[in-house]
């Protein structure tokens, strides 16, 4: 018979050790940050140490919990790759990515390393969808989304803010030059996917927060079901869009696309990175996915400064 301790308290050590927090770790359990805290006292008196130094708002490790939470990590992903191995959901790919379209093509392939696997074990698959990704049915490890945070029994770290205001090409400016109240005389260029009715998003929310009188029944508007075509239509000179600070960084930066106003808002929907609570993939593969995008996220142009 092995001598180990509760493989609930384990789990329990480990989900703390990873995130640092025993509130994040019960979120990762689903369980209470007591219930969590009560399976840690369990190992310590199972082990005959103390593992944690807890106050009223941080824990601290000792240097018994700091040697046991690297061996038990360590445990637990090779216990991962293993069931990798045998786990019909994987089929060889390390970590599996849903990631908005615009977001894909205007921020992340760009960020990707030349290679994969000196940073990602297994590789990176990526797959562009707006759906909403259920976790249950669909074999996907991780979700990167634009939303309000809300996303019912997931993690969801914020990845960066940005900024949203009316953007356009040169030409269309200098042939179309119009104060901000008389913006809606423009052709307006509208992103079907991109917030909704009640987020700055939208043209009418925007408007409104930035004190422009609304008029826009008769504005002439093209509407679009990709951010992608947005802005390519916004760099051909067909009109204003709301450009999303983090997605035309570069076409700012090269001068495609300009703010010819000073006003911009902070978006209603930042980015988020969501995964089950539960994770199905290698969880070691996932965090250093996890990792990389909220690095690069910390370092992209366009993004609000915290």
């Amino acid at each position: 018979m092995r001598k180990i301790p509760s493989l609930t308290a384990l789990r329990a050590f480990d989900a703390v050790a990873r995130h640092q927090s025993i509130a994040r770790a019960g979120g990762e359990l689903l369980v209470s940050a007591s219930a969590v805290s009560q399976q840690v006292t369990t190992l310590e008196k199972w082990l005959g140490t103390k593992l944690l130094i807890r106050s009223t708002n941080s824990i601290k490790f000792t240097p018994d919990g700091d040697k046991f939470a690297a061996s038990l990590g360590q445990v637990f992903d090779d216990l991962e790759a293993a069931v990798s191995q045998v786990d019909g959901r994987t089929h060889g790919v390390g970590v599996r990515l849903s990631v908005l379209p615009s977001l894909a093509s205007a921020w992340l392939i760009k960020r990707l390393p030349a290679s994969l696997e000196d940073h990602f074990d297994g590789g990176l698959s990526i797959d562009a969808s707006t759906d909403r990704v259920d976790f249950e049915r669909e074999n996907f490890d991780l979700a990167f989304r634009s939303g309000s945070g809300d996303y019912d029994g997931c993690t969801a770290l914020k990845v960066f803010d940005e900024y949203v205001g009316p953007a356009c090409s040169p030409d269309y400016f200098n042939q179309n030059a119009v104060q901000l109240d008389q913006v809606n005389a423009c052709v307006l260029l509208s992103d079907t996917t991109a917030g909704d009715t009640t987020s700055n998003l939208n043209w009418n929310i925007w408007l409104q927060r930035a004190g422009v009188p609304q008029s826009l029944d008769k504005t002439s508007m093209h509407r679009f079901t990709d951010t992608s075509l947005t802005i390519q239509a916004a760099k051909n000179g067909s009109g204003v869009m709301l450009g999303r600070s983090a997605l035309i960084a570069d076409e700012i930066a090269c001068g495609e696309l300009i703010y010819p106003f000073q006003t911009k808002q902070i978006s209603d929907w930042p980015y988020y990175l969501v995964y089950p609570s539960t994770p199905h993939g290698p969880r070691k593969a996932v965090q250093n996915v996890i990792d990389w995008i909220l690095e690069e996220g910390r370092s992209s142009e366009g993004v609000v400064a915290q």
